[in-house]
């Protein structure tokens, strides 16, 4: 990661900026979400061997909710 100073205009910690990768691993990773450039919402999920009965919800894609599990992408409750 690229290093600058912890102070204005710079401000790009590397530890804080990289907040959205650890995100991005358990979305999309773990639970296999994938948005379309058209909105739509596909789940290839890969909670086998991590953990089948895992839940992920109220994730935001396009201004609607959705919840996330082995079975797929459902819109939330």
């Amino acid at each position: 990661a690229r290093k600058a100073p912890n102070i204005m205009p710079y401000i790009t910690d590397w530890a804080c900026s990289s907040a959205g990768s650890f995100c991005e691993l358990v979305v999309a990773g773990v639970f296999g979400l994938e948005v379309g450039v058209d909105g739509s919402v596909s789940l290839n999920p890969r909670l086998t061997a991590f953990d089948p009965q895992a839940r992920l919800r109220g994730v935001a894609v396009g201004g609607r909710l959705w919840d996330l599990d082995a079975a797929g992408a459902h819109p939330a409750d």
